[in-house]
């Protein structure tokens, strides 16, 4: 788990070390569309690559960067990990577009096997024509590492 937040941490660290302040705009309407008619195809990849465990689907449209980072072997790593913690990815709904600099972010609110509320992250930078992925972060209670509050549990146990 310290190696998935290490890689989380080194990667948006990049990311924000490319500029010493970050401008942000909201992008709405058709703006947001166009950025969701490459982004969901691509997002559907990355996602098919992890419940299969296929590093060459996930990968696919990552950047050379992002490439480097996570070569096949560590990825077989994380994303057991990541597995063994949220399980299957089964669905996501997009929550904002943003631009940030250079990047075009997506945010989701997803849903996997053994957790219904996991944030996703994904970062898109233009290279020539394309849009190509810089970042890709998940990120919930369990993938942290927090555990229940014992307030929630108590609750759990009065209700049966």
């Amino acid at each position: 788990m310290k190696k998935i937040m290490l890689l989380m941490v080194c990667l948006a660290v990049a990311l924000v070390s490319c500029k010493p302040k970050v401008k942000v705009i909201e992008i709405t309407g058709d703006a947001k569309n166009k950025v969701l008619a490459y982004s969901e195809a691509v997002t559907d990849g990355i996602m098919k690559g992890y419940n299969e465990m296929d590093h060459k689907t996930y990968s696919k449209d990552f950047d050379e960067k992002m490439k480097n980072a996570l070569p096949e072997k560590v990825f077989n790593q994380k994303i057991k990990q990541i597995k063994d913690k949220i399980g299957e990815y089964k669905s996501r709904k997009v929550t904002k577009v943003q631009k940030q600099n250079q990047y075009t972010v997506v945010y989701y609110k997803t849903q996997f096997k053994d957790e219904k509320d996991v944030k996703m992250k994904v970062v898109f930078q233009k290279y020539g024509t394309k849009m190509l992925v810089s970042g890709h972060w998940l990120n919930s209670p369990k993938l942290r590492g927090e555990k229940k509050s014992k307030n929630k549990e108590n609750k759990k146990d009065k209700k049966n």
